[in-house]
């Protein structure tokens, strides 16, 4: 499977590259503010978990969990669609494989993608310039929309 990124500009990458520091930075109180809104906004998505990662004592995992995420984002403007991205590539295909075997469908990823942008906005507050939360948005759908092919190819 070939993501292909035309929608990413070369300006929407060099965002979420040159921004990813302040997300990093964020990560350690990010992490269970995500789940918590992940979790209050869309319920239906907790038994996909082993743990409610929204509780203060799992902290160290939703930080961890939180990270994975914003790391896929970034290796998705890195890589995707361009000339170098066959690794980047089967590493989506093969975390959106593992979604199958959790549950996932494809309407669970809108929740989980404004869950992301708002812990952005919560933790991030005036540093999270419009083109920032843009750039990010833009990301995470085209790396939403290659995960989305082999969970629909998975329920066949």
């Amino acid at each position: 499977m070939t993501i292909t990124a035309t929608a990413l500009s070369p300006l929407t990458r060099e965002v979420v590259c040159q921004s990813f520091p302040l997300v990093e930075r964020i990560a350690p109180r990010a992490g269970t503010m995500f789940y918590g809104r992940l979790f209050a906004t869309a319920p239906d998505v907790l038994p996909q978990f082993r743990r409610d990662l929204s509780q203060p004592n799992f902290q160290p995992a939703a930080e961890h969990r939180f990270m994975q995420l914003a790391l896929f984002i970034r290796s998705t403007a890195q890589h995707a669609g361009l000339a170098d991205s066959a690794g980047h590539d089967d590493t989506v295909a093969r975390l959106a494989q593992r979604h199958v075997g959790y549950t996932t469908q494809a309407p669970h990823y809108a929740p989980l993608g404004r869950a992301f942008l708002w812990t952005l906005e919560q933790c991030l507050g005036p540093e999270l310039t419009p083109a920032m939360r843009q750039a990010w948005s833009d990301t995470y759908d085209v790396l939403v929309t290659s995960m989305i092919v082999p969970l629909s190819a998975g329920r066949r």
